[in-house]
């Protein structure tokens, strides 16, 4: 086990953070990892590489214990015995070397790119190496499950090789979305991916699909950039070092719909210091300084389609910052309905320091342009601690990836006609997610992640051996567990609420499903009697969306355990008043599951009465095949002959296709 701990900035003292192991199942029950033979931080302190005594193998860790990688050594047997090892320059490469070789092996890896600035809510699964991009397209959940192979088929984008031979590797990777244009909403501009080496900068566009690159080489080899990049209404944005006016610093600004890549075409401005962070929040644009100061700048377009970018805002963050390097990113917050953002929070190595910002009105002519400008923020606050990434959502739903303490959702709670306080405005809830989350699609409600999986191959008589690598796309569902700990929370309406926004997905009944039969498990199995019950909130709160209802219970039923059966309808009711329902609405597939509960549950006599109502309603809007398969279902039921039973009577339509009717026989074949 690899211990971490933080040092308390008011005593100084050690405090435990997380712990890092090896999950269960990768190690034999009877035998232990053993001491850890070697550990090793990458140089930018975001991967650590671990490695056992007796168990062998190799892990990757991130800042805060998230499991990133392990491969044991019934993988790959040059996992074995590892004597040292060390990382390449920007992280890629993986140096090692055992006591079985004379020689060093070099395992390649990719970064994921940190999308959390794409505005759109869909934040596409990308990741990079030292000379190519790999994308996941976006992709409906629904389409994901049916189509398993498309978990497998990257869209692989290799850098140009002109570039690659005076600035590999890559160093920053920018996602640019469909960024809605604040100015005229209509306007989206198209989707690029934007890269930068050692020098000069270059973007590749989805709709082209080629690479831009500068025509004039000196002007690439004359800057270098220092952050993360990011993007405004069709503008790539990047803080810059130029190295042929001696260093200074400079905010440039490229159009991405130019037809070239060229100096002249881009807006650059000069800036007092280097910049390690830059974030664009609507027209508002983020950049943080080594000096400790945070400068905001406002974007707009004139009416001849000129960029104007004018300062509004220094404020001093060094006393929560100690390093420059320590702040890893800066996120305006917007509610729904705002136009311009009321909260400021500051990722300062892992934790999330959050401030409340002061408008004042501006004058007439400024508020047309710049809509309110902060004058202040109060005093700073701590909402949460070993954050590794952050994404956000109409300013009300925030995702928090926390390494080994797991994922986490906080919401902001929305005021209630019968309740006008809360004792919160936000509420954080813990979230179970099989997957290491690298992006988060809140438009479908699903976290993405990436397994490696490893196949490989050699023979026993000889040294050989070789392991092949494949990158699987997996996806998880998080909404059934937020909506489960609102309604334990009593706060139903949010939940409600929330809910509401999305039940135009697909798969959203299959939310409701998955949240039904996890509590159902939970208490149906329990050896004492549950003193708060919180299936018939559940329930409750699923019967709200009319559509799903019966399909979502019958579903649940077919997939629970018989035994759990009166239990779940001991709280949703009598299953032939909701077979009822079903014939009522005309929804016959949802009937034939609620027939199969009946017969379980109920007599023989009802399940065979509920049968012949549902034959005859399939015999009346012709549905033959689902008629036949009822009537083999009705053969089987009971030990009576059920067409001895007077109170079946079938009631055929008047004409069938071929003028004649159905070849249905009821009685006993002879």
């Amino acid at each position: 086990v690899v211990a971490c701990y933080t040092i308390d900035e008011n005593s100084g003292a050690l405090q435990p953070s997380h712990k890092m192991s090896v999950p269960l199942g990768y190690v034999p029950s009877n035998e232990s990892t053993g001491e850890v033979a070697l550990m090793n931080w990458s140089r930018d302190g975001s991967t650590l590489f671990v490695t056992w005594q007796r168990f062998g193998g190799v892990a990757l860790y991130s800042t805060f214990g998230s499991l990133l990688y392990i491969a044991t050594n019934n993988n790959s047997s040059s996992h074995k015995n590892i004597i040292t090892a060390d990382w390449s320059m920007c992280g890629f490469e993986l140096i090692y070397s055992t006591n079985d070789s004379s020689e060093f092996c070099v395992r390649e890896f990719l970064k994921a790119v940190d999308n959390s600035s794409v505005s759109n809510g869909t934040q596409p699964a990308v990741l990079y190496g030292s000379d190519r991009i790999l994308v996941k397209p976006n992709m409906d959940y629904s389409q994901l499950q049916l189509h398993s192979s498309l978990l497998r088929q990257w869209m692989v984008i290799m850098a140009p090789t002109v570039y690659l031979l005076d600035h590999c590797p890559l160093r920053f990777v920018t996602v640019i979305g469909e960024s809605r244009n604040v100015s005229n909403s209509d306007s989206l501009s198209p989707l690029y991916i934007a890269a930068a080496g050692s020098s000069g900068l270059l973007w590749y566009s989805f709709i082209k699909q080629r690479w831009m690159l500068f025509g004039n080489i000196s002007q690439e080899k004359e800057f270098a950039v220092s952050c993360q990049m990011t993007s405004w209404s069709g503008y790539l944005v990047a803080a810059c070092i130029n190295r042929s006016t001696g260093f200074k610093n400079e905010l440039r600004f490229y159009p991405l719909k130019k037809a070239r890549l060229d100096n002249n075409n881009a807006l650059i401005m000069r800036i007092p210091d280097n910049v390690t962070c830059l974030q664009c929040t609507q027209d508002l644009l983020s950049v943080y300084f080594c000096n400790g100061l945070l400068s905001f700048y406002n974007m707009c377009l004139s009416r001849d389609g000129k960029l104007n970018v004018e300062h509004l805002l220094d404020i001093d963050v060094s006393e929560v910052v100690s390093h420059p390097l320590c702040l890893n990113n800066v996120y305006l917050i917007t509610q729904i309905g705002d136009s311009f953002p009321k909260d400021l929070i500051l990722n300062v190595a892992g934790r999330l320091i959050a401030f409340s910002s002061k408008y004042n009105a501006a004058s007439q002519d400024d508020q047309s342009r710049n809509g309110f400008v902060p004058t202040s923020f109060g005093t700073p606050s701590i909402i949460a601690n070993c954050v590794e990434q952050m994404s956000l959502h109409n300013g009300d739903l925030m995702w928090l990836k926390c390494g080994a303490h797991g994922n986490r959702i906080r919401l902001t709670l929305t005021k209630s006609s019968q309740d006008n306080k809360f004792i919160s405005r936000h509420i954080v809830l813990p979230l179970n997610v099989s997957t290491s989350a690298i992006s988060v699609s809140f438009r479908d409600g699903v976290v993405h992640g990436v397994l490696s999986d490893t196949v490989s191959y050699g023979w026993s008589e000889s040294s050989f051996h070789t392991s092949h690598y494949t990158l699987v796309h997996c996806s998880a569902i998080y909404l059934d567990q937020v909506f489960r700990h609102l309604v334990q929370s009593n706060l139903g309406q949010n939940a409600l609420s929330l809910a509401k926004r999305f039940k135009h997905l697909r798969h959203f009944s299959h939310v409701l499903e998955l949240m039904l039969h996890e509590v159902l498990e939970e208490e149906a199995v329990s050896s004492t009697p549950v003193a708060n019950p919180l299936l018939p909130s559940v329930v409750t709160f699923i019967r709200e969306f009319h559509n799903y209802y019966l399909r979502v219970i019958a579903h649940c039923a077919r997939k629970t355990e018989f035994m759990h059966w009166h239990h779940l309808f001991n709280v949703i009711g009598s299953t032939v008043v909701l077979f009822d329902e079903c014939l009522i609405r005309g929804d016959l597939d949802t009937a034939v599951s609620y027939l199969l509960v009946i017969q379980n549950i109920e007599s023989t006599r009802t399940s065979r009465e509920c049968a012949t109502r549902l034959l005859n309603a399939t015999l009346s809007n012709r549905e033959w095949i689902l008629a036949r398969d009822i009537v083999r279902f009705v053969r089987a039921v009971g030990d009576s002959p059920f067409y001895e039973d007077t109170n079946c009577v079938f009631k055929f339509p008047a004409s069938f296709p071929g003028g004649r009717s159905p070849p249905i026989s009821i009685g006993t074949p002879s």
